[in-house]
C-alpha cells in the first residue's frame, strides 16, 4: 500500500453511509480503477459507481458491500469520539435516554414491559388468549366473506359482459346492404 492510499485510508472516517462515497472515490481514483471497471468487478448496474459518485443516486448497502468488496475493503465500527453524553438518570418515573436505539428498545422493556406477544400472551388468563383468538377468527371469516363476495360479483359481472357478446355476435349485423336486399325482395 502506498503513502497516497495510506493517508486516504487513514482520514477515511465517515459516520454515515453516505460520508463514504467521496473516501470511496479517493481510493478508486488512487487505485487507478475507473467507474466502468468497478461496476463490472462489483457487479453492480453499468454506471451506478458514476450516479453515486455525482449524487444522483445514493450508496445503499447492497451496493456498499458490492464496491468495497470489489475494492479489497471493510468497515471498520468505532466509537465516536465526538459523542454526546444523552445519558440522563431516571428522575420521577422518566425514561433514561440513550443515544443507542438498541439500548433504548432493552430500556423501554424494561421499565414498561414492552415484549412481543407471546411474552404478552403468557401472561394472560387461558380465557382471554381464547377470547382474542375468537374475535381474531370471527375478523378474519368477516374479510373472507367480503372478498368472497367481492370474487362473485366481479365473475357475475364479467359473465354479464361474455354473454352480452356472444348475443351480439349472433345477431345480424344491420349494414348498408340490408335495406337494398329487403327493398330487392319487396319488388318481386
Amino acid at each position: 500500500m502506498n503513502a497516497i492510499t495510506q493517508s486516504i485510508l487513514s482520514a477515511g472516517r465517515a459516520s454515515t453511509i453516505q460520508d463514504l462515497v467521496p473516501i470511496l472515490k479517493a481510493y478508486r481514483v488512487s487505485q487507478r480503477i475507473n467507474q466502468r471497471a468497478l461496476d463490472q468487478a462489483a457487479g453492480i448496474a453499468d454506471g451506478l459507481t458514476g450516479k453515486i459518485e455525482v449524487g444522483t443516486r445514493g450508496l445503499g448497502v447492497d451496493s456498499c458491500n458490492a464496491i468495497l468488496a470489489a475494492l479489497g475493503l471493510e468497515l471498520a465500527v468505532v466509537e465516536r469520539s465526538d459523542r454526546p453524553n444523552l445519558s440522563i438518570p431516571k428522575v420521577r418515573g422518566v425514561l433514561r435516554v440513550s443515544s443507542c436505539p438498541i439500548e433504548n428498545q432493552k430500556l423501554a422493556q424494561k421499565v414498561w414491559g414492552m415484549r412481543g406477544g407471546n411474552s404478552r400472551a403468557i401472561k394472560m388468563s387461558p380465557a382471554r388468549r381464547k377470547e382474542i383468538s375468537r374475535k381474531a377468527a370471527a375478523a378474519a371469516a368477516v374479510v373472507h366473506r367480503t372478498k368472497a363476495a367481492q370474487r362473485r360479483a366481479v365473475a357475475k359481472r364479467l359473465q354479464r359482459a361474455a354473454d352480452e357478446a356472444v348475443q351480439m355476435a349472433s345477431q345480424p349485423q344491420s349494414n348498408a346492404s340490408a335495406p337494398a336486399s329487403t327493398a330487392a325482395q319487396a319488388m318481386r
